[in-house]
């Protein structure tokens, strides 16, 4: 014979059951955030007019990141007309089909055709997601030591981040390199030098061919 202490409980049981929702409706009621649907990935339609491109090295280091910790960061599709796009997660896709996988969880958007493409260029644009501190270099090497060395930071290309900081910052005394691609998006680069008065004398033939290079605007002043 049930007791009311068991018929209470399920009644309470019932009530819970009946407050909870999907975390795709939850997600679908609120201002500002997006669906969430599991699709299998043959579903899915890549974009494209994807602005990114990526080269092997890097594409090797995103299949090492997606072994490792899965697909973290969701695909974007949008759901509307013609039929789930990817609209950002692109290369996640490409890797997720060759690692076999056959399905992942996706974040869904519902819009026109001008808004998903700018929706991915959104997406893709560095400009709008900030930029490494000052003192990542640091922050590297101090996670490399706390890391064996057989885990995956080289594989992601960690190092080669690490690389690019320095090459760019240049360690302390050295003058840093750089190569086209570096300072292709720059218009004008600005160096400072600073220096006792004597070794003007010294360096004043380097200056003057450096001014004779086309483009090349030089300033001098004393203090």
């Amino acid at each position: 014979m049930k007791t009311k202490k068991s018929a209470k409980k399920k009644i309470r049981k019932k009530a819970i059951r009946k407050t909870r929702k999907p975390a795709r409706q939850i997600a679908a009621g609120l201002k500002g955030c997006p669906g969430v649907s599991r699709f299998r990935l043959d579903q899915l339609e890549p974009a494209d007019y994807n602005p990114r491109i990526i080269d092997n090295e890097a594409m090797e280091g995103l299949k090492n990141s997606l072994n490792k910790f899965g697909c973290v960061e969701p695909i974007v599709v949008n759901t509307r007309g013609r039929g789930n796009v990817i609209i950002g997660g692109n290369q996640r896709y490409k890797v997720l089909r060759s690692l076999g996988i056959t399905e992942c969880l996706c974040v869904t958007v519902n819009c026109s055709k001008a808004e998903e493409k700018l929706l991915n260029l959104t997406l893709n644009n560095p400009k709008v997601q900030g930029q490494f501190k000052d003192n990542l270099a640091a922050y590297i090497e101090e996670l490399q030591k706390t890391l064996p060395e057989d885990l995956a930071t080289l594989d992601m290309r960690i190092a080669q981040l690490l690389a690019d900081i320095k090459n760019v910052h240049g360690e302390k005394g050295q003058i840093p390199r750089y190569d086209e691609e570096q300072i292709r998006p720059y218009k004008k680069t600005h160096i400072l030098l600073s220096f006792e008065p004597g070794i003007l004398i010294n360096i004043y033939k380097h200056l003057e061919a450096l001014v004779k290079e086309p483009g090349v605007e030089y300033e001098q002043c004393s203090n």
